[in-house]
Formats: C-alpha cells, sequence, structure tokens
C-alpha cells in the first residue's frame, strides 16, 4: 500500500486514498480471470486492456475510469489499484499505468533474504526488556513495519512504524513506564495471541494496553497494539 505522505505521518483508515501493489503466482490464471474472480461491484467494467506493447486487463467504473490494471509476466500476476469512492481521481488516475513490470534481463536472480525464524515468547520476551529500559530501537526492533493502534471499542488505524515510535518516544519522555506481561501468551478470536502490558504515569489510572503478535513465515512481531476499556 502507498500513500501520499512522508513516511512520519503514515495513517491509514477508512477513507483514506491509497495506490496498492499485488505481486502474486498466476497458476495459470490470466490476468483476466483473475479480475473476474475478484470481489467487485457489480456495475464495474472489466475488460482486456493493452499498454504499451504489454496486454493485460483493467476494471473500470460505469464511466470508464481505470481503478485496476492487471499485467502478467514471468508467471506472476502483477496489478496496481487505486481507491474508488465513486468519483474520479485524476492524481491516483495518472499513477496507475506508470507500473513497470521489469523484464527478464532486468531481474536479478539472486535469492531473497529468508527472515531469521523468531517465536513469540521470544518477541515479548524482548518487548518487555525494551520496555524496561526505554531502548526504542530495542522496541522498534519487535514491531513490524506498520502497526494498527485503537481502542477497544473504538476505531483503528494502521500507521508507519516511524510514526508510532515517533508517537512512543513523546509519552516515554513525559513519563510513562510500560510492563509487558510476557506470560501468558494469550488469544482473542478476532485478532489472535496477544500479551497484556500495563502503561502507568504518576497522577493517571493505569492503562491496558495489549500488544497482538502476528507471523510472517516463521518470524514473528508486534502487529497491533491496542487500548482496552474497562470490561472488554
Amino acid at each position: 500500500m502507498f500513500i501520499g505522505v512522508p513516511e512520519a505521518d503514515e495513517s491509514i483508515s477508512v477513507g483514506v486514498r491509497l495506490i496498492f501493489v499485488h505481486v502474486s503466482a498466476a497458476q495459470g490464471v490470466t490476468p483476466l480471470a483473475w479480475l473476474q474472480q475478484r470481489a467487485h461491484p457489480a456495475d464495474v467494467r472489466i475488460e482486456p486492456v493493452t499498454f504499451g506493447e504489454r496486454a493485460g486487463a483493467r476494471q473500470a467504473t460505469p464511466t470508464g475510469d481505470t481503478t485496476v490494471l492487471v499485467f502478467l509476466a514471468r508467471g506472476w500476476i502483477y496489478a496496481i489499484e487505486r481507491t474508488d469512492f465513486g468519483q474520479p481521481d485524476e492524481e491516483l488516475a495518472r499513477v496507475l499505468p506508470t507500473l513497470q513490470v521489469l523484464s527478464d534481463a532486468t531481474v536479478t536472480r539472486t535469492p531473497p533474504a529468508t527472515p531469521v525464524p523468531r517465536s513469540p515468547e521470544v518477541v515479548v520476551d524482548a518487548l518487555s526488556d525494551a520496555f524496561a529500559r526505554k531502548d526504542l530501537n530495542a522496541i522498534a526492533d519487535a514491531i513490524g513495519p506498520c502497526i494498527t493502534v485503537g481502542g477497544i471499542p473504538g476505531d483503528a488505524a494502521s500507521i508507519s512504524r516511524t510514526r508510532y515510535m515517533n508517537t512512543l518516544a513523546t509519552i516515554l519522555n513525559a513519563g510513562t513506564t510500560v510492563r509487558v506481561q510476557t506470560r501468558p501468551i494469550e488469544s482473542d478470536p478476532n485478532f489472535g495471541r496477544f500479551v497484556r502490558s500495563t502503561w502507568s504515569k504518576s497522577g493517571q489510572p493505569d492503562q491496558r494496553q495489549d500488544f497482538v503478535l502476528r507471523a510472517n513465515g516463521d518470524r514473528w512481531s508486534i502487529s497491533a497494539a491496542f487500548v482496552r476499556s474497562p470490561g472488554f
């Protein structure tokens, strides 16, 4: 997902204008079929399209505004998509045709680096120690590239790790201390595995905040931080 603000200001919630780039194994599916099998409004148009010398498919609004472009290369589906709020968006529309699928000659054949495995227990132990020392670099290392923040009940937003850490630095420097309860690692039917933490500041009531864990392959990280209201 791409948003048109500096990384330190990134916040993704309902109504935010975004560009999405999808890459997935084609598994014999054509660009047109890939679009057709996705969920989409009944009144959109899905049709073949050619940009330059590359044939693919597009999804368009009833008025003809392109919202998704899809191409096939080297057995992979490449798609670029913009948010559609029911009206033209000239700025995002100009971005879609700029997607370039690299040729075989320009694609490196070096295998991608494999993330080092990390268990949930390792993550929460490291997070607890980092908060106890107020070590911002160590806290950031336990968090994924983005983190969802919000209240339960309430609305949540996905923000960049950079934005979260900037806010957290201000909170910790103002005197808040955080104690992470590393065990047990609990399960929530909506969010998955999580641990509790207690946020304390002199003169204010303690606040419960849950850190949600998520795996990318064998490597776990913190993916969300939710403030729990009493009774939830």
